[in-house]
C-alpha cells in the first residue's frame, strides 16, 4: 500500500500486479471518454476510485478468502487481492471451481497411463477410418475406439469415487469445470463469430471490449493488412456507435443516456484503423458483403477446385495459400481474440444462432447462412466442381424418370376408416443439389473456424496456464462430420441426422441416417415399429425439402392400423420383447413388471400351457392387457378353467384388482384365452409415443400456438 492524495485526501491504494494491469486498462479507457483531462488528474481518479472500492470492500469483510492444500492438509487465511498476485506471479494451474496445481515437469503415472490410452484410441480411430462405414472391419475398430475413450472415462470416475485408491474430489471436480469451462468458450466463439450473438450487458463490458480491440491493433503481430487493401471504404463513426449499440442488450441491459455518451465519445476518440475493425468484430457476414475484395477470394477458391473441397482438415494445394489468406482476414478483422468472462452464464442463458448441439466435448455448429450467403454469388460462374451440361441434363432426365416411377403402398381411408392399397408417385427430387459446391463452400469456412479454434484453445490454456511455450496445446477441436439436415428434440443428447461426410469421406446413403439417445432407437421398442418410425423420420423429414405434416400424419395413422390389424391376427411383433432374471435375484420380485406379468400367465395358465422358471433367467413377451372383475368373464363359457384361475389373482392383494400385463414365453404362440383381454390402446401408444411429433408441430395445440417444425437445414 501506499497513500496518494487528491484534491488534499488521504488515501491507501492497494498494489501489486493485478492492480497495476487494472490501473493501467481504466487510464486507457477514461483517456478516450474525457480526452480534455490531463494524464495526472485521471490517474489520481482512478486511484481514489480502487482505493475506495477496496477498502469499503475490506471493512464489510467482502474479500477474505481461504486455501485449502489438501496435499499436506494445510489451510491458509489470506485475502483476494494477496491471492490474486499470487497466481499472477507464481502461475498455478487453473481450473473453473477455483481448485489450482502446482506446476511441475515430470509426468506421473496417472498422465501417463491416460495418456496411453488416448494414444491407443487415436489408433484404433486412425484404422477404423481405413474402411468403409458400415463394414465389419470398420465397426471392428469402431468397437475398439469406443471401449478406450470409456477406459478413459472410467480412469477419470475413479478420481470421484471414495472407495478409489486415487480418490481426490478436488481432482474430480476439477476435471468437470474444466470441460465445461472449455465448451463453454468454444460456444462463445461460435456463437460470436458465426451467430454476431455476443453482446453487452453493461458498460464495463462494452468499454472492454472496445479497450482489447485497440490493444490488438497496437500490436504489430496482429497487423498483416492495410485497410485499403481489404476494405471498400472506411466505417463511419456513427456507423460504428450504431453497430456498438445493437449489441447492448445482455440480460436486457438498456444503456442510460450517460453510458451512451461514454460509448460515443469513446468511439470518437478512436483511430480509423480501429472503428473499421470494430465495427467488424463478430461481424463476419457483414465483412465478407460489404467488400468485393473478401467475396472475390472466396469466389476465386471455389472457382481454382479442381476437385471437391471435402475434408476441411486437408484442403487442397491449389486454394491452400488463397484459404490461409482468407483464415488471416477473419482473424484480424472478425475474430474476437478474448476469453468472456462469464461465459459459462451465457452459454447456459442465451439463445443461440449457431451452435445446435453440444456435447461434452463437441458443438455441432450451423453454416446455412454462410452457405447461403455464398452460393447466392456463385450464380453464373462457371467452376470445375460443378455439374457439366452433361451430368446436369442426365440428373435430370433421371428425376423425370423417376417422377414416373410409382410404388404399391397402403394409405388410410379416413372417410372409410380402412386401410386401402394405393399406388402413389415416389417423392420427385424438386431441385439438383450441387452436392461438390456445397461441400466446398461449407468447408471453406470449416477450415477457417477449426483453425480459429485451435487458436482460441491455445488462448484458452494461456488464461488458465496450462500452455507452455514450445509443446502443442493438448485441447484440440477438429471438424469431423459434415451433416444435410438435424432434427432436434427436447431431450439433451437426443437428435436425428443426416451425416453426409465423415472427415474427407463421403458417406454411402444407405448409412447417413443416424439417431442420438431418441427413444425410438433404444432396446425395447419392438423392431417392426422402430423400422417404420426411423424410416419415416429419415425419409419424410431429414431428406425431405419441405415436412408434410398431413402426410406424416396418414403414415403414423396407417401403422396404426397395422399394428391393431397385426395384434387382432395373434401376431406377436409389436408387442414389447424382455429378459427377466431369476426373481430371487430382486429384493421386491412383484415390483418388477416382467416378474409381476410373469407370476400372472403361471397362474392363469392350465397344466398343458408351458410354464415360465422364474428361478431361471428367462426370455419373454410382455402383453398389455385390461383385465378386472367387470370384464373377467367373458371368456366364462368358452375358457371355465382360466376364468376361475383370473378370478384368484384378482382376488390377490398384490395385483390390487386388476391385471394389466401378462407375460408368456417368447417360443409359443400366444393363447387363444388372452386376445379378448388384450389392451390395444396402450400397445398401440407404447409404440408410437415415442415419435417425436411435438418437435414438428404436431401436438394438440390451442389457437394461439404458433406450428413450427425444429428441423434445421446444415
Amino acid at each position: 500500500m501506499y497513500n496518494g492524495g487528491l484534491y488534499g485526501l488521504d488515501y491507501s491504494i492497494p498494489t501489486g500486479e493485478l492492480i497495476d494491469k487494472y490501473r493501467e486498462s481504466m487510464v486507457h479507457i477514461l483517456l478516450r471518454i474525457c480526452p480534455d483531462l490531463e494524464l495526472g488528474e485521471i490517474e489520481e481518479g482512478v486511484n481514489y476510485a480502487i482505493a475506495k472500492s477496496y477498502n469499503d470492500g475490506v471493512s464489510k469483510g467482502k474479500f477474505g478468502v481461504q486455501v485449502h492444500n489438501n496435499v499436506n492438509n494445510r489451510t491458509l487465511e489470506t485475502d483476494i487481492l494477496s491471492l490474486s498476485n499470487e497466481i499472477l506471479t507464481s502461475k498455478p494451474i487453473l481450473t473453473g471451481m477455483g481448485v489450482m496445481f502446482q506446476r511441475h515437469g515430470a509426468r506421473n503415472p496417472f498422465y501417463n497411463f491416460i495418456q496411453y490410452l488416448i494414444d491407443k484410441r487415436q489408433e484404433a480411430k486412425d484404422n477404423m477410418k481405413k474402411y468403409p462405414k458400415g463394414s465389419d472391419e470398420y465397426n471392428e475398430w469402431n468397437l475398439m475406439q469406443k471401449n478406450y475413450k470409456v477406459s478413459v472415462n472410467a480412469v477419470y470416475g475413479c478420481a470421484g469415487a471414495p472407495a478409489s485408491m486415487i480418490y481426490n474430489i478436488y481432482l474430480a471436480t476439477a476435471v468437470t469445470s474444466q470441460g465445461r469451462s472449455c465448451i463453454s468458450a468454444s460456444i462463445t466463439l461460435f456463437e460470436g463469430l458465426l451467430g454476431d450473438n455476443m453482446s453487452f450487458g453493461n458498460l464495463t463490458e462494452v468499454l472492454q471490449f472496445i479497450e482489447f480491440v485497440d490493444q490488438d491493433q497496437k500490436d504489430p503481430n496482429n497487423r498483416k493488412f492495410n485497410d485499403w487493401d481489404v476494405l471498400d471504404g472506411n466505417i463511419t463513426v456513427e456507423e460504428c456507435f450504431l453497430r456498438v449499440m445493437s449489441k447492448c442488450n445482455w440480460n436486457s441491459w438498456v444503456p442510460s443516456d450517460k453510458a451512451r455518451d461514454a460509448i460515443w465519445d469513446t468511439i470518437c476518440n478512436l483511430d480509423q484503423r480501429t472503428i473499421n475493425v470494430l465495427f467488424y468484430k463478430n461481424n463476419l457476414y457483414e465483412f465478407c458483403q460489404r467488400n468485393h475484395k473478401v467475396m472475390n477470394l472466396v469466389l476465386k477458391m471455389l472457382t481454382d477446385l479442381n476437385e471437391p473441397f471435402l475434408n476441411p482438415n486437408k484442403p487442397p494445394k491449389e486454394i491452400e495459400d488463397d484459404l490461409v489468406k482468407f483464415k488471416d482476414l477473419i482473424y484480424e478483422y472478425c475474430y474476437y481474440r478474448h476469453i468472456w468472462i462469464d461465459k459459462l452464464e451465457r452459454v447456459y442463458a442465451m439463445p443461440r444462432n449457431a451452435v445446435l448441439i453440444t456435447d461434452t466435448d463437441s458443438c455441432i455448429v450451423c453454416l446455412d447462412r454462410w452457405y447461403k450467403m455464398v452460393l447466392a454469388k456463385t450464380i453464373g460462374i462457371p467452376m470445375k466442381i460443378k455439374y457439366t451440361q452433361e451430368e446436369f441434363e442426365l440428373a435430370s432426365d433421371k428425376i423425370i424418370m423417376e417422377k414416373r416411377v410409382t410404388e404399391p403402398t397402403e394409405e388410410y381411408d379416413f372417410y372409410n376408416d380402412k386401410l386401402v392399397e394405393a399406388k402413389r408417385k415416389k417423392y420427385p427430387m424438386v431441385i439438383v443439389e450441387e452436392d461438390n459446391l456445397r461441400y466446398s463452400i461449407v468447408d471453406i469456412m470449416s477450415y477457417t473456424v477449426s483453425q480459429l479454434i485451435l487458436d482460441y484453445m491455445v488462448l484458452f490454456s494461456e488464461n488458465y496456464n496450462t500452455f507452455t511455450p514450445g509443446r502443442d496445446c493438448l485441447l484440440i477441436m477438429k471438424n469431423e462430420f459434415l451433416f444435410k439436415s438435424l432434427l432436434l428434440t427436447y431431450g439433451a443428447k437426443n437428435y436425428a441426422s443426416l451425416q453426409l461426410v465423415q472427415e474427407g469421406n463421403i458417406i454411402p446413403e444407405n448409412k447417413q441416417f443416424d439417431i442420438k439417445g431418441m427413444p425410438i432407437a433404444k432396446i425395447g421398442i419392438p423392431e417392426s415399429t422402430k423400422k417404420a418410425l426411423q424410416n419415416i423420420l429419415e425419409y419424410d423429414i431429414l431428406r425431405s425439402t419441405f415436412v408434410d405434416q398431413v402426410d406424416i400424419f396418414k403414415k403414423l395413422t396407417v401403422l396404426e392400423k397395422q399394428i391393431y390389424q397385426s395384434i387382432r391376427n395373434k401376431k406377436k411383433e409389436y408387442h414389447k420383447p424382455a429378459r427377466i432374471k431369476s426373481q430371487a435375484t430382486y429384493k421386491d420380485p412383484m415390483s418388477q413388471q416382467g416378474i409381476k406379468a410373469s407370476v400372472a400367465y403361471n397362474r392363469i395358465r392350465c397344466n398343458d400351457e408351458p410354464l415360465i422358471n422364474l428361478d431361471l433367467q428367462n426370455a419373454i413377451l410382455i402383453i398389455k392387457t385390461h383385465i378386472d372383475k367387470k370384464n373377467a368373464n367373458i371368456i366364462m363359457n368358452e375358457y371355465p378353467q382360466h376364468y376361475i384361475h383370473i378370478k384368484e389373482v384378482l382376488a390377490d392383494k398384490a395385483f390390487k384388482g386388476s391385471i394389466d400385463a401378462i407375460a408368456i414365453p417368447q417360443d409359443i404362440d400366444i393363447p387363444d384365452w388372452l386376445v379378448p383381454f388384450i389392451d390395444y390402446n396402450t400397445i398401440i401408444q407404447d409404440n408410437l409415443r415415442n415419435f417425436p411429433l411435438d418437435e414438428l408441430g404436431m401436438s394438440k395445440m390451442d389457437s394461439s400456438h404458433v406450428i413450427k417444425t425444429n428441423i434445421v437445414t446444415l
